[in-house]
């Protein structure tokens, strides 16, 4: 909502007037708390959790009757807040100052989707918990061909920023500027990634597209050329230059032809399809080579350290799908989701207590800092009820893992360090590790 209590966005259906209500309510708290010179975080009430972020004339606000920490739907709060400047730019609080009770919502029409995919992900998928992209495992000769047939294009393409290939929401390679300040955040590519699952519109037809990305610059458009290889395929190619003109949106579609030719011819394609329908899938065992484990599941983020962590490698990472008895319905894998948020924040951060909110963090281009910096511990668990979380980390890597309640925490840990060795192993396949640069 705006500062003004006028509503732009809910995740669910109210009514208008409940709405209303609702907005005056939470504006009155917030006014309260800044006419104090002070800023309401958190409200922690029992079971319930309200969250506030306030960037400008913007007010996010998350309620939960679920154990989220503040700390984690701060997180999801301030991705939320990129994913609308990815639509309007920073440009947006200007409009607001100058009109308070302007409705947004006319200029965000068309993106709740998009919003609500969002939100959806931030809850159940690693990416946002972990500052990382959730990569294509495939043969490094594949990736490495398709990097290849992009930086061919890039060298016919002056106004060529950044070029990517994503298959469904995992990304199989992308080509970037060697300026450091230029090269792509993994927050940022998130918000790319969200925006091509949640537009199905997209297939079967060519898009040029403006967008926003906050850590690149919060205030200006990108112009995004969206083409898939064929009809009904999950394969995009996506070109993103500073240059609008037709003139370059027609360079990009032939190229985008060239590259899917290209992959055609060298076997590729197909190969590409094919991981990418198999990784959706896929289970843990095909990953952990100890059938006989009791691991439920996992999350394995490769995270680049010294040399790597300088020259464009962003922050990758692998999950197989939640299935089996264990996770038979929404509720039990709702409650995994809510252990994973916990454990990766101990991790990272040192601590989920309820009463801990990270660190007020205004500036967009400075948001989510917090996995630039090494890990707070190496080792963490959570036991409930239902499942042992384990939390492991290294310099290169971090893993989630899930076991049965009845599993020991010191049993996990040596399941875990067998995990990452064989992860580890066929890092090349599921990781990419060469930044390809212009």
């Amino acid at each position: 909502l705006s500062d003004a209590g006028k509503p732009i966005w809910t995740s669910t259906d109210e009514d208008e007037g409940v709405l209303a209500t609702l907005m005056g309510l939470v504006t009155a708290v917030s006014g309260f708390a800044q006419a104090r010179k002070d800023k309401i975080k958190a409200v922690v009430a029992g079971s319930t959790r309200i969250v506030f972020v306030i960037r400008g004339a913007l007010v996010l606000l998350a309620v939960t009757s679920l154990s989220d920490s503040p700390a984690f739907l701060s997180l999801l709060l301030e991705s939320l807040h990129h994913q609308i400047l990815f639509t309007l730019t920073s440009l947006v609080q200007k409009r607001l100052s100058t009109s308070s009770s302007y409705d947004l919502r006319g200029l965000l029409g068309g993106t709740d989707n998009v919003l609500a995919g969002l939100v959806h992900r931030g809850v159940a998928d690693a990416g946002l918990f972990t500052g990382a992209v959730r990569s294509l495992a495939i043969s490094p000769a594949i990736r490495d061909e398709a990097g290849r047939i992009l930086l061919s294009a890039q060298s016919q393409l002056p106004d060529l920023l950044y070029g990517l290939v994503v298959a469904g929401d995992q990304v199989v390679t992308l080509i970037q500027p060697k300026q450091e300040n230029l090269q792509f955040r993994a927050s940022d590519l998130n918000l790319i990634l969200n925006f091509l699952h949640t537009q199905p519109s997209l297939k079967g037809t060519e898009s040029w597209t403006p967008l926003c990305l906050p850590r690149f610059n919060p205030t200006g458009y990108l112009h995004s050329y969206i083409g898939f290889v064929d009809d009904g395929s999950d394969l995009c190619v996506m070109f993103v230059s500073s240059n609008g003109t037709p003139e370059t949106f027609h360079q990009f579609q032939q190229w985008k032809l060239a590259v899917g030719q290209a992959l055609a011819r060298e076997g590729a394609l197909q190969t590409i399809l094919d991981s990418s329908k198999r990784s959706v899938a896929a289970r843990h065992e095909s990953v952990f080579s100890d059938t006989r484990s009791p691991l439920l599941h996992f999350i394995y983020v490769f995270r680049p350290s010294g040399d790597r962590a300088q020259t464009g490698v962003l922050p990758q990472f692998i999950s197989p799908q939640i299935q089996g008895p264990d996770f038979a319905t929404a509720q039990s894998k709702a409650a995994l989701w809510t252990q994973y948020h916990e454990v990766a924040l101990r991790l990272r951060y040192g601590s989920a207590k309820p009463e801990v909110t990270l660190p007020d963090q205004e500036d967009a281009a400075d948001a989510h800092a917090l996995w630039g910096k090494p890990a707070a511990h190496t080792t963490t668990y959570q036991a409930s009820d239902t499942c042992l979380c384990m939390g492991y980390a290294s310099t290169e890597f971090e893993l989630l893992a899930a076991f049965p309640p009845t599993v020991l925490p010191s049993q996990a840990h040596t399941i875990c360090q067998a995990l990452a060795h064989d992860v580890n192993k066929k890092s090349l396949w599921f990781f990419s590790h060469k930044a390809l640069l212009f």
